[in-house]
């Protein structure tokens, strides 16, 4: 909400209009990537639970890594093994962790 009081404050109202094309492209592009991955995330943990949804979910950046690196050529410095690791082993510290349940 704040974002599109924001986009009045600063435009005007012409610049609303936009080709058909860009709607189209936006309505793809919010269907693809981020409905139907949530969508996704949300049955993986109903069928294998969230931990294991948790470890699946690592090779999302880690893949991003490897594609940014393959396909666009960016450097792969220590920093990015670092944080990589870091996120890594904290998703594996979380998930072997017992289940605890709340007391109501």
């Amino acid at each position: 909400m704040i974002c599109i009081v924001q986009f009045l404050m600063l435009r005007p109202l012409s610049a609303m209009v936009v080709a058909p094309q860009v709607l189209w492209l936006s309505a793809l592009n919010a269907t693809v990537c981020t409905f139907a991955p949530v969508l996704m995330v949300m049955m993986a943990i109903e069928r294998i639970g969230a931990s294991l949804t948790a470890q699946a979910g690592t090779l999302g950046p880690v893949s991003t890594i490897l594609l940014a690196v393959l396909l666009l050529g960016e450097p792969f410095t220590a920093w990015v093994a670092a944080g990589t690791v870091l996120v890594v082993a904290g998703i594996w510290l979380l998930a072997r962790q017992p289940l605890v349940k709340a007391a109501i």
